[in-house]
């Protein structure tokens, strides 16, 4: 779909539905003109959820409990999902390009911030793109430019483990590799699991030895998980960013790792051949 608007040449609008996934996937190009008027470009979002947002990652933790006082309440600077949650329904919302939103409103972005809009607590306004701020930033932008986003719902997955379901195929997009060893082509199977709904396998490496699986909690409290790694014959743990490593107990080709709330941690493990 392509729209002509106030301050650009053209405003594009794709939608993206793939087969057998459940999240609906939203792109727009924008063709900006340029200016050195001060001027925000917002893309809104407008959920019909019963209430304001249950929970958003942030960098290295989650939003939505208490916030440092007298910080900025009328934007926040969010690292990639938001998450409603209501009785029946929740709802995720994803970014990649835009991490900068306001919700329920647009407020002016000079003291003391008065909103400019009636307020719609289900609403995410996405901040894309302005030129308000005066340091370090282009009196004027323009050009074309690319915003994705993704957005999802689910009566049975909530809160952050939905979050992070809605962001990791925007963020971190399906990647095929080729494998080796001795195992037919035609063989199925899962590399590596996790047992807990809000802890995330990050990335997957190599090390001298063997493989290493990067954990991330979301959990507000200090969960353990079970992380099953195929052929797994020994395995060490390097919690946070703590150097060092100690020793697993391996079971069934699996190890208990504990994070603490939202914390992080990495597995490495050295495996037989497959």
């Amino acid at each position: 779909m392509e729209l002509q608007a106030k301050g650009a040449d053209w405003v594009r609008t794709t939608i993206e539905l793939h087969a057998g996934v459940p999240r609906l996937d939203l792109t727009y190009q924008l063709a900006k003109q340029g200016t050195p008027a001060k001027e925000a470009v917002f893309v809104a979002f407008p959920f019909a959820s019963e209430g304001p947002p249950s929970a958003w990652e942030l960098t290295g933790g989650v939003g939505g409990g208490p916030s440092v006082p007298g910080s900025a309440a009328y934007m926040l600077p969010i690292r990639h999902w938001i998450t409603f949650d209501d009785p029946g329904l929740s709802i995720a919302w994803a970014t990649l390009e835009a991490p900068l939103v306001q919700l329920g409103t647009i407020h002016m972005p000079y003291a003391p911030f008065p909103a400019t809009l009636d307020e719609e607590q289900a609403t995410i306004y996405s901040w894309a793109l302005n030129n308000i701020w005066d340091t370090n930033f282009p009196t004027q932008q323009q050009g074309e430019t690319t915003f994705r986003y993704a957005v999802t719902s689910s009566t049975e997955v909530k809160g952050t483990a939905l979050g992070a379901l809605a962001a990791s195929g925007l963020t971190d997009p399906f990647l095929g590799i080729l494998a080796t060893g001795d195992a037919a082509p035609s063989k199925e199977g899962v590399f590596v699991t996790v047992d807990h709904p809000e802890v995330q396998v990050t990335s997957l490496g190599r090390f001298d030895e063997g493989v290493v699986v990067r954990l991330q909690s979301f959990a507000d409290v200090p969960v353990e998980v079970e992380v099953g790694l195929r052929g797994l014959r020994s395995a060490q743990v390097s919690p946070g960013l703590a150097r060092g490593r100690r020793p697993l107990e391996v079971s069934a080709e699996k190890v208990r790792v504990r994070l603490p709330a939202c914390g992080v941690a990495a597995v490495w493990g050295t495996c037989e051949d497959r």
